[in-house]
């Protein structure tokens, strides 16, 4: 059986905790949006992975995502705030 759970971080957590455990944190900064996209991608039927399709949501992708999320930090309010605000 595995249980995968989210930390906001480690501070309290010692080394041993850390190893039986099997956790490895990763800040959610250092990530970025692209492995969610890649998921999202993967999940389309493996008739349209190698077309223009694809590579035209690639487009938009690279073109659009990094100025949305910035802008809708800076312009927009969130009713719930993340831990990247705290």
């Amino acid at each position: 059986m595995t249980i995968m759970f989210e930390t906001d971080d480690l501070s309290v957590a010692s080394p041993a905790t850390i190893s039986r455990c099997g956790m490895v944190y990763m800040d959610p900064k250092a990530l970025g949006y692209s492995c969610f996209f890649k998921n999202y991608k993967m999940k389309f039927p493996e008739s349209l992975q190698a077309t223009k399709f694809i590579t035209r949501l690639d487009e938009l992708y690279e073109a659009t995502i990094e100025e949305l999320l910035f802008r809708m930090r800076r312009e927009c309010h969130q009713i719930v705030l993340t831990s990247e605000n705290n």
